[in-house]
């Protein structure tokens, strides 16, 4: 993402914001995964001291985040590359073609 504010002055407004969609999924991703850090940590914490159900409902947290950094958070390198590239796709569509 970082190419692609270098060179906005360059690009101009409508290319350079033509990659909304992958902004919006990056930065949606990004956040998802800091929650899931931060519940992960905690459940952590929190296995230590549990038993029985409790304990696994805290591996099923664990579970869970780590099924996430390992399938969700490698797909967001797509969006990375397309913003990067300042892909015009969406840009070049044309409002007749709907």
């Amino acid at each position: 993402m970082q190419g692609l504010l270098r060179r906005a002055a360059e690009l101009g407004p409508e290319r350079t914001l033509a990659g909304g969609h992958s902004a919006l999924q990056l930065l949606g991703g990004a956040v998802v995964g800091w929650m899931w850090l931060r519940q992960g940590a905690a459940a952590a914490r929190a296995l230590a001291g549990a038993t029985g159900e409790e304990a696994d409902f805290y591996r099923g947290k664990l579970q869970a985040a780590r099924f996430f950094a390992l399938h969700e958070l490698p797909a967001l390198r797509v969006h990375i590359d397309l913003l990067n590239a300042a892909d015009p796709t969406a840009l070049d569509m044309s409002p007749n073609w709907f």
